[in-house]
């Protein structure tokens, strides 16, 4: 971590976060670390709008990561259905970080994030289940989804 602060086009506030996650680590070391220090985020929306008022996300096994955390928040809001298969079950743990290794051909690339939904919810190799289950051998998925949400 401390070598990526010598990264010239990390910004302040980068290196400001990164400052307070090492000494945070420096002082819980071999310890898993938070460095928000809350145990959860509550977000909340000023404006609820009527519409649209069904909306459907179709996801398949590669729907994955970054995805997967915004199917997490998608399917709170009730007008939300997920179609199609599991996700591809990449998000408990994150954040990859690069370290050389003796051999030249390789990089090691290991997760230095962990969900706090562990190890009670986990979605790694598990992903999230849709709403409605499509078979992977159905050929017009997304007509599919349309005549589902016209019902």
């Amino acid at each position: 971590m401390t070598e990526n602060l010598k990264d010239e086009e990390l910004s302040q506030a980068g290196k400001d976060f990164l400052v307070k996650l090492i000494d945070l680590m420096k002082q819980y070391p071999n310890q898993f670390v938070n460095p928000s220090g809350k145990e959860s985020f509550d977000i909340t929306r000023d404006t609820i709008y009527q519409y649209p008022s069904k909306v459907a996300v179709l996801i398949d096994r590669n729907t994955a990561s970054s995805a997967e955390s915004f199917l997490l928040n998608a399917i709170q809001s009730k007008k939300v259905k997920i179609y199609g298969e599991n996700s591809a079950g990449t998000l408990d743990y994150n954040n990859t970080q690069f370290f050389d290794i003796p051999c030249k051909d390789f990089n090691l690339v290991i997760p230095i994030g962990r969900s706090k939904r562990l190890p009670e919810n986990p979605i790694d190799n598990i992903g999230i289940k849709p709403t409605v289950r499509i078979d992977a051998k159905e050929i017009d998925k997304v007509n599919y989804v349309k005549q589902a949400m016209e019902r």
